[in-house]
Parts: structure tokens; sequence; C-alpha cells
């Protein structure tokens, strides 16, 4: 992260003496700010509501319950969790302005810092060598943003596509034509969000006077992943391209 201009500072409700506690025993050396009472947390729109309702008179609401379970506890609610933010990362420029952030689904999940890096972007140190394949049409190189992962894992499966010369890709949303995509077998200990895919260009088809977006250089798209379950991951994923 220092190589590439980037700081590291972590925000919470926890006091000073936990986060102290925390950092000690985890020889964790970069900030961990306590934002007491929430202040900075409400500023930021990012303050879960649901610990307190879940001790108020719909605390045993069933959609209420299913929300607990998602987006802070499988368990009993106790007041210590009141004032809580949902979990994310802010990207800041030098001057403090939020350029882009990061949020997760469900309380479990975390970003790996690779993964954040793939989405600004970057290529890390940390992503494993990547895989190549060739076509009659396109050069793909992909690779994941991390070598190892553990359960609550957000990590990245990233495809970096290269056109062969007077070589068009049809882009998402293109109507009446083969658009790309990847297709990946399920596993059960990983689940799959929505691949996110680079700015396209437009291409205009004159014989039929018509707009097509689609990608006629190099790109590169990503899918996230979710690591679940309670085992080490033992099994590879199966890709097969369409």
């Amino acid at each position: 992260m220092r190589a590439k201009g980037l700081g590291l500072a972590t925000i919470s409700y926890d006091p000073v003496e936990t986060l102290s506690a925390f950092g000690s025993q985890n020889g964790i050396t970069f900030p961990m700010l306590s934002d007491v009472g929430s202040v900075v947390i409400k500023k930021f729109g990012i303050l879960n509501p649901l610990p307190e309702l879940a001790l108020g008179p719909e605390k045993d609401d069933p959609e209420l319950q299913a929300e607990l379970r998602k987006y802070v506890s499988p368990g009993r609610v106790n007041p210590i969790m009141v004032g809580i933010a949902f979990p994310g990362t802010f990207i800041l420029d030098p001057k403090g302005r939020v350029q882009q952030r990061f949020f997760e689904d469900y309380y479990v999940e975390r970003n790996t810092v690779s993964s954040l890096m793939v989405k600004l972007g970057e290529k890390t140190d940390a992503a494993v060598a990547g895989t190549k394949i060739s076509t009659a049409h396109l050069e793909i190189t992909t690779y994941p943003s991390n070598a190892a992962i553990a359960v609550g894992d957000r990590f990245s499966v990233v495809l970096d596509i290269q056109p062969h010369s007077r070589i068009h890709v049809y882009a998402p949303g293109a109507k009446g034509y083969r658009v790309i995509s990847l297709n990946i077998e399920p596993h059960p200990q990983v689940r799959a969000l929505s691949p996110e895919y680079p700015a396209s260009e437009d291409y205009f088809f004159r014989p039929l006077n018509e707009h097509v977006p689609c990608f006629k250089s190099r790109s590169g798209w990503y899918r996230n992943w979710s690591s679940k379950g309670r085992r080490r991951l033992r099994q590879h994923f199966a890709v097969t391209r369409t």
C-alpha cells in the first residue's frame, strides 16, 4: 500500500482501551481511531441501526431477525453492539476528500487489501502468477487477487483481455449480439458476486447505422468472490469461456 502512495487507518466505536489492548495482542502498528459515541460514523451515514432496534419493542419481528443475522450477529444482540458501523472502506485523497468507497453485504465479510488494490486498477505483489489463454480472437490472462484466503475474505478473480488486431468484443448491453461472459461452476465454499467491467467504447457499425457498446482494446475486468463455510478451500474453480 505504501508503494502505491496509500496509508491505512481504521475507525470504530470501540473505546481507546479496547483498541489499545486489541492492537497489542495482534501486533497492529497502523492507527486505530476511537469514535466515542459514533459521532463520525453517524456523520458519514454508516451507523448500523439494527442493534438498537433489536433491543426495542419490535425485537421479535421475523424480518428484523433476518436482517440481524445478516448485518449484526447470528446470536443474541446485546447493548454493547449499539453504535457499530456498517463495515466498509473509504479511499481518501491527500486533502481528506472521499474518492471511492467499498462496502460489504454481510458483517462477517471484508475485502482483502489485494482485492481493493485490484478494484483501484492495481496488480499487487500478492497476486498469483497469471494463467494465459489464447483463442483465435483474444489473448486472456487471468489471476486471483490473493494466493491464500480465509473464511469471510472477499477476493477478486481478474481477466485481462487483449483482442487481436481488427477484433472487437461486444460488451454487456449490446442488443442482438453475442456478449462476452464468464461462466464459473458453483462452489459450496464461495459466494459469487456480480462481475465488474471497465468502461466500454461506442462502436459505430456504418452498414446498419447502429451504435454498439464494445471493447476494442486491452481491458481488465474482475469478479468478486466471498469465501464461506468453516473449512479451507481445497478444490479448484472450473472456468469455461463463452
